[in-house]
């Protein structure tokens, strides 16, 4: 795959699109098909898979697996970035690899809200808006469109830098 080109996929199939990256002032490139395509499976679940800790989808996401459901496109939480693997997507993930995310100040619809505090396992999601994600909440919800509630929790965002398999 060539360096201005990135690999979609779904469970139907895998289709390699053009990338247009444009320039975000303080921040890292912003691949607006990529960001597009991360929301749209997202979205897909909203209302329709339940919560489960460790749930990477179909039937249950938690909130880290459904993030990388949709970097990938794939219910699992491995994937591979070049020879370099991770074994257990999760919230920390986000925070400690800084070759695939990098943190951000003004996040884009595409961009990962995420908090991860010491021992707390933290929570995330895939920004829709300002102050909007579509995430993973808890056992009595669905996966689901919600605020970030920023004043409770101390959100950092993160842009994926790409590399998928």
């Amino acid at each position: 795959m060539g360096t201005n080109q990135v690999q979609a996929s779904s469970s139907m199939s895998s289709i390699i699109l053009p990338v247009q990256l444009s320039t975000v002032p303080n921040t890292f490139y912003y691949d607006k098909i990529a960001s597009q395509a991360i929301i749209l499976r997202a979205l897909m679940w909203v209302g329709k898979c339940g919560y489960a800790t460790g749930g990477c989808g179909p039937i249950n996401f938690d909130c880290s697996g459904l993030v990388a459901y949709a970097i990938t496109g794939e219910h699992r939480r491995y994937f591979s970035t070049g020879g370099d693997p991770i074994s257990n997507f999760t919230t920390y993930t986000i925070q400690s690899r800084h070759d695939l995310f990098a943190e951000i100040n003004d996040p884009l619809p595409g961009d990962i809200a995420n908090y991860h505090l010491g021992s707390d396992d933290g929570h995330c999601g895939i920004v829709l808006r300002e102050g909007l994600m579509v995430h993973a909440v808890n056992t009595t919800d669905k996966v689901s469109i919600g605020w970030i509630n920023t004043v409770s929790f101390p959100y950092r965002y993160y842009r994926y830098l790409g590399g998928l398999w």
